[in-house]
């Protein structure tokens, strides 16, 4: 399913490699691994402000340049911005560990969107706990990431949210698409956290070659090597 998956989302991307598992490509292959996240919970009140603008139009009468010298008249479009009165509570709402802002790659291993992929959102109370039981049995990654800067991250990306949020609930009850320098301050309190694994595939292939520069490999051209 796993393989399936994959080459369905190949197919829909036109710059994607084809044909991974032909037999020009024998060095294509698929593992099951552990990745390890931390899942939080948290209670978050969101604190918004921005500005709204309108267009306006504006006839100005100049002298024109031609010979004729006719007066025209020429509509220039201004924008008048309003700011929000002060900073408007939006909400206070619990983000739990089901929310997939709140589940964070905790390792240095594996670049962050490759992870994104193994997201669970609410199928994490699935998810074995990290232990070294399941270290030992299971191909599983480092968890060498704080937890202080996952929490950061998790934040991050409660406040990129918020920010797309409040600017479309501000278009939506302005009826204008002009908003500008929206400022989001989230008051969070982190109720729990988990350390867990999340089971994924990971497929390492090669495709094409390339030059290599630096190392024992220098001056080879070798195929290159993707995950």
């Amino acid at each position: 399913l796993a393989r399936e998956n994959f080459e369905s989302y190949q197919g829909k991307h036109w710059l994607a490699p084809r044909g991974l598992w032909s037999p020009s490509q024998p060095g294509a292959r698929l593992r099951e691994v552990y990745l390890p996240f931390y899942v939080f919970q948290s209670k978050i009140t969101v604190h918004c402000t921005g500005e709204i603008g309108f267009v306006k139009e504006r006839a100005d009468s100049t002298q024109s340049t031609s010979k004729e010298k006719k007066k025209e008249k020429e509509k220039e479009v201004e924008v008048e911005w309003f700011p929000q009165p002060e900073w408007r509570t939006i909400e206070t709402k619990i983000y739990d560990e089901r929310d997939p802002a709140m589940q964070v790659y905790g390792s240095y291993k594996y670049r962050r969107e490759l992870a994104k992929a193994a997201i669970v959102g609410p199928l994490v109370q699935q998810c074995v706990p990290v232990i070294a039981a399941h270290l030992a049995k299971h191909e599983a990654d480092p968890l060498n990431m704080s937890e202080e800067v996952a929490w950061k991250l998790a934040l991050r990306a409660v406040h990129t949210r918020e920010v797309a949020a409040f600017r479309a609930k501000l278009k939506q009850q302005h009826s204008t698409d002009l908003v500008r320098n929206v400022v989001v301050h989230l008051e969070a309190v982190k109720q729990t956290h988990k350390k867990v694994l999340f089971p994924a595939y990971m497929l390492d292939y090669s495709f094409g070659k390339k030059q290599h520069l630096h190392g024992l490999d220098a001056g080879k051209i070798l195929p290159d090597r993707y995950q």
